[in-house]
């Protein structure tokens, strides 16, 4: 039987267990409600949108008033990583992709609405500069590829770059994320 505890919450009552005393049990919802409203309060896909001047720290970070920021959905080179352009000649690819995107954004504010937090403790979000979706922005012109191991939404910008030969994909890399560790070949 569910009645009104002494707190005002919600009870349940069982039968007593020994000597006539009774044991109240709070109803397990009750119990579980101020974590559920801690977790859903905290989670960054409730957050509000992060606003500023952004520092990129390298193809597929930046940094917005002090919070370290992952684009959703991409998988840019790292910053030292060297690709091979289109005549077979070694390039800093990660550094090419940092800069694309810090020349790209220039002085405009970035809006970064978070989806996730990674497992470095950055918040994961897709940014974007007036109304352009820089994630989608850089996959498209070939500074990153579509992280499909956590979403697909970048993955036509993928085909699209893959069959213009732009960027990384005028030559071969390795995959940034290094998961597979085998490299790209020119599209045919």
């Amino acid at each position: 039987m569910i009645v009104k505890g002494p707190d005002g919450g919600l009870w349940a009552f069982t039968t007593p267990i020994s000597e006539g005393r009774e044991i109240w049990h709070r109803n397990k919802i009750m119990r579980l409600w101020p974590c559920l409203l801690v977790l859903l309060l905290a989670s960054p896909a409730l957050a509000d949108p992060i606003v500023g001047r952004p520092s990129v720290i390298d193809g597929d970070t930046l940094e917005v008033r002090g919070t370290r920021i992952r684009l959703h959905g991409i998988d840019a080179p790292e910053s030292a990583q060297v690709c091979k352009d289109a005549a077979g000649k070694d390039y800093r690819c990660g550094q090419t992709a940092a800069l694309a995107l810090s020349d790209y954004i220039g002085k405009r504010l970035v809006t970064c609405d978070p989806r996730d937090t990674d497992r470095y403790g950055r918040v994961v979000a897709v940014c974007q500069a007036e109304a352009e979706d820089l994630n989608a922005w850089m996959v498209r012109q070939g500074h990153a590829i579509a992280y499909r191991r956590y979403a697909e939404d970048y993955a036509n910008a993928e085909l699209t770059a893959k069959a213009l030969r732009w960027g990384i994909w005028a030559g071969t890399f390795q995959e940034p994320s290094g998961q597979h560790n085998h490299a790209y070949p020119q599209p045919q």
